[in-house]
């Protein structure tokens, strides 16, 4: 798919009887979840009872409909629960008992309360810079959240980006 840009539009004269149309494309969502871009073609008013500039203004709410409308695809992706599924099976039997055994515990009480129901897609520097806050005002110290994030989410990250955690987000003080 192309990339989204900023509609501007046109505003032709069309027929025998002249009229003004406006003409805009637009994302529209297939059923096998990519975009179509289309052509959309609005009819404005004849020429004779019309001016350009009240063409532009009879227009102009088409294109913020267009412009301001933040499109985004259908969710996709496994999520961060089905992921811990794989994980557990695939990872975690190669950890030692104790680190699993931490794991498992940060998984059950921080992390998939709060993230389990995002897919991988979602989960981003943003949203782990928000549960790193929630995890440090939430009463706990700050070794315990500490280890939480980094034991667990380290497997996270590197499986979604290749990066460790520490690039992914930063420290509260």
């Amino acid at each position: 798919m192309s990339r989204r840009r900023f509609q501007k539009g046109n505003i032709i004269i069309r027929g025998k009887t002249p009229r003004r149309y406006g003409m805009y494309r637009e994302d529209v969502l297939q059923p096998n979840g990519t975009f179509k871009r289309v052509r959309r073609c609005v009819l404005l008013g004849p020429v004779s009872s019309m001016s350009e500039r009240a063409a532009w203004k009879a227009f102009q709410p088409y294109l913020d409909r267009v412009n301001t409308a933040a499109k985004m695809p259908p969710k996709s992706g496994i999520t961060l629960e089905t992921f811990v599924k794989e994980w557990r099976t695939n990872v975690a039997v190669n950890l030692k008992g104790s680190t699993s055994r931490a794991a498992e515990s940060h998984l059950r009480a921080h992390i998939l309360p709060k993230l389990g129901s995002l897919t991988l897609t979602e989960i981003n520097t943003k949203t782990v810079q928000a549960f790193v806050a929630y995890l440090a005002t939430g009463g706990r110290s700050k070794r315990r959240w500490k280890m939480c994030c980094s034991l667990c989410l380290q497997y996270f990250a590197k499986q979604k980006r290749g990066t460790t955690l520490a690039v992914v987000f930063r420290w509260p003080k």
